[in-house]
């Protein structure tokens, strides 16, 4: 009855996904916030929701992020 990981998805909330704040998304990736703001300014890295004033990322979209941007390695 083992269950593979692969297969598990990030389940939606509401209407829509799960959402991180700039500082969760940062650790998320492990990655400097920093890098993030630089990355929106120049319209790079993860696409992101304004509400208001806030930035916010959804973790269906820096999970996709991270698929696309995989290098290396093999497919076995």
């Amino acid at each position: 009855m083992s269950e593979s990981f692969t297969n598990l998805q990030p389940e939606p909330i509401g209407p829509m996904c799960a959402t991180l704040t700039r500082e969760q998304a940062a650790e998320y990736l492990n990655i400097p916030q920093g890098t993030l703001d630089v990355w929106r300014t120049r319209k790079k890295g993860p696409c992101y929701v304004r509400m208001g004033r806030n930035i916010r990322y959804r973790v269906t979209t820096l999970d996709a992020y991270l698929l696309a941007n995989e290098q290396g390695g093999s497919a076995a």
